[in-house]
C-alpha cells in the first residue's frame, strides 16, 4: 500500500481520486489535536483512496513543530500508516529555493536531506538507523522519469529543514547553501527518518514555493503567497503525482 502526506497548498490531488473514507486525525491521534486549529493549507485527515487499482492513504494536511507539537506526535501519523499496511511513503511539500537555478514553481525530487530541526525523531530510542539513502535511488528515477514524461520542470535536491515558524534569514540562506542544500522548508526530515526506521520506501516531492530570503532584492515571504502558488501548481503537481503512483 502506499501512503501520501500532502503538504501545503497540495490538498486538492485527492478530487481527483475515488475515496472511501474520510477520518479526521484527532480521531487518531486523540486528545492533543482537540481545539488545535492547522495552518491554512492542511485540513488534517486521513482519506482512503484508490488510483489505478493502486490502494493508497493519504493524509491531507501534516503536523509540524512549530505548532508546538512534540516531536514524536508530528511524526505519530507516519508510525500509523504503517499500521494500516504502507510500504513506500511519499512525502510532499512546498518549499524555499536556497538557489538561483531553482525556480519557483520548479519541482524538486529529494536525493537526500540535511536535519536541522532542533530534536530528532528517534530520540529516546536505540534506532541507529542508517542514513545512507533515506530516499529511494529507484523512486527518485521514476519520479523525475514521469515528470520528464510531462515535460514538467524537475530536478533531485537536498532539503534542509528548520523549525520554523519564521523564514530564514538571508545569513541563514547562505550559510544552508554552503552546507549543501538546495531547498528549505519546516516538515519533511523528520517524517523521512522514522519512515526509514520502520522500514519504509521513501520519496520526496516538492515544489519551490518561493525564492529564499535575500534571493530577490526588497522580496518580503508570506504563507499567502505559497498558498497562492500552490493554486497554481494544483494541476501539474496532480498530474506528476498520480503518473509516479501509476509506475509504481
Amino acid at each position: 500500500m502506499i501512503g501520501v502526506i500532502l503538504g501545503s497548498g497540495l490538498g486538492s490531488v485527492v478530487d481527483r481520486l475515488q475515496t472511501s473514507d474520510i477520518t479526521p486525525l484527532n480521531r487518531v491521534l486523540g486528545e492533543e489535536l482537540e481545539g488545535r486549529v492547522p495552518p491554512l493549507g492542511h485540513h488534517r485527515r486521513m482519506i482512503k483512496a484508490k488510483y489505478k487499482n493502486r490502494d493508497l492513504l493519504i493524509l491531507q494536511g501534516r503536523l509540524h513543530y512549530y505548532e508546538g507539537f512534540p516531536i514524536h506526535l508530528v511524526v505519530e501519523p507516519v508510525r500509523y500508516l504503517k499500521t494500516l499496511g504502507v510500504t513506500t511513503l511519499i512525502l510532499t511539500f512546498a518549499c524555499g529555493s536556497l538557489k538561483r537555478r531553482f525556480k519557483t514553481k520548479d519541482f524538486v525530487v529529494l536525493s537526500d536531506h540535511i536535519h536541522l530541526q532542533s530534536t530528532n525523531p528517534l530520540r529516546g530510542t536505540t534506532q541507529f538507523v542508517d542514513c545512507t539513502e533515506v530516499y529511494d535511488r529507484e523512486l527518485r528515477a521514476k519520479l523525475l522519469g514521469s515528470a520528464k514524461r510531462l515535460k514538467l520542470r524537475a530536478f533531485p535536491g537536498v532539503y534542509a529543514s528548520t523549525d520554523g515558524p519564521s523564514y530564514e534569514t538571508p545569513a541563514e540562506v547562505r550559510a544552508f547553501a554552503k552546507l549543501g542544500a538546495d531547498v528549505v522548508g519546516m516538515s519533511v526530515t523528520a517524517e523521512a527518518l522514522v519512515a526509514r526506521s520502520l522500514g519504509l520506501r521513501v520519496a520526496g516531492l516538492g515544489w519551490v514555493s518561493n525564492m529564499a530570503s535575500g534571493l530577490v532584492p526588497k522580496h518580503k515571504l508570506s504563507h499567502q503567497e505559497v498558498l497562492d502558488y500552490g493554486r497554481q501548481i494544483e494541476t501539474p503537481f496532480s498530474k506528476l503525482l498520480l503518473s509516479f503512483i501509476e509506475s509504481i
